[in-house]
Formats: structure tokens, sequence, C-alpha cells
């Protein structure tokens, strides 16, 4: 599945050695946030992942692979999921109050020294095409 989403989880051995830590997205998990951004997509698409792109200035970069990464059915699993972490979940709190009904995913990215950072990344318009993807780390 990691690969079908475009992120690396680690060599295969380390993977089943540190399964409960990868889990949850640690250990031998390595993403970026734009892979993430992508990943919401995918679930606001109904599972199905959309091409990167990458806009700085005048470079626009299209990359990555596209089309069906999880089934319908699973993506409005997950999209139903991300909704909890933001009315009942994580991120409950922090979203108390918003007026447009998003869904979303917390996180913390380790670093080899110093604290982790903690992220959210969200989706908006769950029965709409995937427009409006948003990542945020402070």
């Amino acid at each position: 599945m990691a690969n079908r989403l475009g992120l690396s989880a680690g060599d295969p051995v380390e993977l089943r050695h540190e399964l409960p830590f990868a889990s949850y997205g640690q250990g031998p998990v390595l993403v970026t946030p734009f892979k993430m951004a992508r990943v919401a997509a995918a679930i606001a698409a109904a599972g199905r992942m959309p091409e990167g792109r990458w806009i700085a200035g005048r470079l626009k970069s299209a990359f990555g692979r596209t089309g069906q990464v999880v089934g319908e059915a699973q993506a409005r699993v997950i999209a139903n999921g991300m909704r909890r972490v933001v009315t009942e979940g994580t991120a409950r709190r922090v979203m108390a109050g918003t007026t447009v009904e998003i869904a979303g995913k917390t996180g913390t990215a380790q670093l080899d020294q110093g604290q982790p950072h903690a992220w959210f990344g969200r989706l908006s318009r769950l029965t709409a095409r995937a427009r409006d993807i948003a990542w945020h780390s402070p």
C-alpha cells in the first residue's frame, strides 16, 4: 500500500522489526508534506491519486504516479475517519468552531536531533472533487 501511495516504508526486513512504530508513521516511514498532501487529495478524490504539482515562481513541475490507489469504499472509510479526527479526535480542540466541514490527519515528524514537529494535513468538501488540500507544519 505504501508504494501505491508513493511513500517510503524502508527496507522490508527492517520494517518487519519496526512494524509497531511504522504502523503509526514513525521509525523507517519517510514522507514529505507534499506526499501527504497528495495522499489527502487521493482520499478526497474517492481513492484516485492526482498528479502532483509543485509551483514556485514560474516553475511548474508535475510528478508522481496517478490513478486509483485505493477503492472508493476504502477512501470513504478513511475520509470519515479523518473527519472524526476533527470532530472528536486529536484535532477537535484546535478545530472547534470551524465553519467549513473539513477532515484531517494530525502527526508528528521525528528528527535526528531536537524536538519533533507537529503537523496537520486537511481536506475539505468531502463529497466534491479534491480542490482544497492544505498542509501546515508550524
